[in-house]
């Protein structure tokens, strides 16, 4: 997983970089924090793996206290 900033009309949104090694739809996304949050909450209901999610609200949370 990686940490990003990108910039949507001068304004900076942190995201996470998703790695999906076994899939055959989208190898990779980038997720803002909401968009992480929600898919944590939908977690069970669609078979992905909570810890991961809960690393990158993680990671993105630091990077916004800085």
């Amino acid at each position: 997983m990686r940490i990003r900033i990108v910039y949507d009309l001068q304004t900076p949104i942190t995201k996470a970089v998703m790695d999906w090694k076994k899939c055959f739809t989208a190898g990779q996304q980038s997720l803002t924090l909401e968009q992480l949050e929600w898919r944590l909450s939908q977690a069970d209901s669609i078979g992905e793996n909570k810890e991961e999610y809960l690393k990158a609200i993680s990671e993105i949370k630091k990077r916004n206290e800085r």
